[in-house]
Order: structure tokens, then sequence, then C-alpha cells
């Protein structure tokens, strides 16, 4: 499994650089921006925005930016299917678990790089700005990473059932139909009674992001074991 990490490692090195520049740039403009709404000609706006919110929002974009890990593996699928290496892998003394824990991994290492700094940013820059809700804003960050990690663990299964090109379809689906139900709930359904059922789970507001996090860590084993299930029965296919 080595040989086929440092493999993918090297072709997509770029956009893993790429991935931590971004990181970079879009948490030190929020800080940039943060003081100049402390100190620069920005205070008005800052006031009118919210100082704090500002570190909301840094935890809301890196939070969605984790999908970043879903694209790296599918450029991966695309080069493999772009020089025949599924048809020449299945010719190699390599497991189908070795090669498809291979994908996993480097999943898992994008996503945590991604958690590592997002997380380092918040921590460090809520203990420089005294800012005292930043653990909330963790939570928020945790929260939504987990859930878009979800999502990328049933978009690895669909590369593997259906082909990049239908998983994109059916991803770009499950984001639109997600956000379309929220939209029409928070329309349709009063205000009173959206707040009477969000307090009946009340308890669950501080652990929400463990709790997801708990289960993006059972699913996404149970992900990679229809995987493998779905590679062992299209060994001589190519997907």
């Amino acid at each position: 499994m080595r040989g086929l990490l440092i493999k993918d490692l090297m072709i997509e090195k770029k956009l893993i650089k790429n991935m931590i520049s971004v990181l970079f740039f879009f948490n030190t403009l929020a800080v940039l921006l943060y003081l100049s709404f402390l100190y620069g000609n920005l205070s008005e706006l800052g006031d009118y925005i919210g100082k704090d919110n500002l570190v909301y929002l840094m935890a809301v974009g890196n939070g969605i930016y984790i999908s970043y890990a879903l694209m790296i593996i599918t450029d991966i699928f695309r080069q493999d299917l772009a020089c025949d290496f599924v048809k020449q892998l299945v010719s190699f003394p390599i497991s189908d678990k070795i090669r498809t824990l291979e994908k996993y991994v480097l999943y898992i290492i994008v996503f945590m790089i991604n958690l590592i700094i997002g997380i380092s940013f918040l921590s460090v820059f809520g203990k420089v700005a005294g800012i005292l809700h930043i653990k909330k804003a963790i939570k928020i960050y945790l929260l939504i990473a987990c859930a878009f990690g979800l999502i990328d663990s049933i978009g690895i299964n669909c590369m593997y059932l259906f082909g990049i090109n239908v998983a994109k379809v059916i991803m770009l689906g499950i984001i639109i139909l997600g956000s379309a139900l929220i939209t029409i709930v928070f329309n349709i359904v009063p205000y009173e009674k959206i707040t009477k059922l969000l307090s009946v789970f009340s308890w669950l507001s501080d652990k929400s992001a463990l709790i997801l996090l708990l289960i993006f860590i059972i699913i996404l084993p149970l992900t990679y074991c229809l995987s493998l299930r779905i590679v062992s029965l299209r060994r001589n296919k190519v997907w």
C-alpha cells in the first residue's frame, strides 16, 4: 500500500499544496480583516457585521473547504482511468483490500491536514484576539467538517459504483436537495414550531459536534467495506 500511497501523493502534491496555500490565505485574510475591524478604517463595518461573528465565518469557511479532500480523490480516479492504471493494477499482486484501503488512507490524510490547519488557526486566533467563544466556533467547524466528511464518504462509494461523472451528479444532487429541504422547512414551518422542535433536542447543542464526529468515525469504515465489496465484484471491470 505504501507504493500506491506514494504514487497518489506525488500525483496530487500540487493540489495538496494549493489546498494548504488557500487555507493559509483564507485564514490570514480573515485575521487581517478582524484587525481592520478593530483598528483600521473598517471599524464601522465591523460594528455592523459584528467583529466576533467573523470567527464563525472562519469556522464555516474552513468546514466547507474540507470537501477539497474528495476533490483530490476524484482527481486520482480520473488520473488512474486516463492512463489505464486500473487495468494494469488488476494484474499486480495487490489485493482488493489494499488498493481500496489506500484511497481511504489518502482521504484521511488530506482530511486531517485540513482539520489541523483549521483548528490551529481558530485556536491561535481566538487566544490572541481574546475571543471568549472560540470553543463554540471550533465546535461549529467540527460539525460542518464531519457533515461534509459523511457526504464525501458517500461520494467515494458512488465513484466505485457508478463512475466519476455519475458520482459528481449524485453529490451535486445531494447538496442541492439538502439545501432545498432546509430552505423549504424554514419557509413553510412556522418559526415557533421550529424553535419548539429544536428546544426538544437542545441537550445535544454542546455535544452535536462530538456526536457527528463519532458517527463519521463509524460510517467511514462501513463505506470502506462497501467499496471493497464493489471492487471485489467488479475486479475485472473499469469503473
